[in-house]
C-alpha cells in the first residue's frame, strides 16, 4: 500500500506549513499584545481622569473600555498559551 506521507518532499511541504502557521500565530500575537497594552492604557486613564468631558459621560466610556479590554485580554492569553500539538 502505497503511503503518501513517506514522500520527502510531501513531508517537508507539511513542516514547512506548520512553520508558517506558527509563526503567523506568534505575529498576530505580539500585535493583539501591543494593542491591548494600549487599550489598558486607555482604559486606566478613563477610570482616573478627572477632565470634566470624561467625567460627564463616565459611566458609559467605563462600560465600554471594559468591555472593549476584558475579550482582547482573553484573545491575547490564548494565543500565547501553548498549542497542543497531541491529540489524543
Amino acid at each position: 500500500m502505497l503511503n503518501i506521507l513517506s514522500f520527502l518532499p510531501l513531508k517537508n511541504l507539511i513542516f514547512e506549513h506548520q512553520f508558517i502557521l506558527v509563526m503567523i500565530r506568534k505575529i498576530l500575537a505580539v500585535a493583539v499584545t501591543l494593542i491591548t497594552l494600549l487599550i489598558i492604557k486607555e482604559t486606566i486613564f478613563i477610570f482616573t481622569t478627572e477632565q470634566a468631558d470624561i467625567v460627564a459621560n463616565g459611566k458609559s466610556l467605563k462600560i465600554a473600555s471594559v468591555s472593549i479590554c476584558i475579550p482582547l485580554i482573553i484573545l491575547c492569553s490564548w494565543l500565547w498559551s501553548p498549542k497542543n500539538n497531541n491529540p489524543q
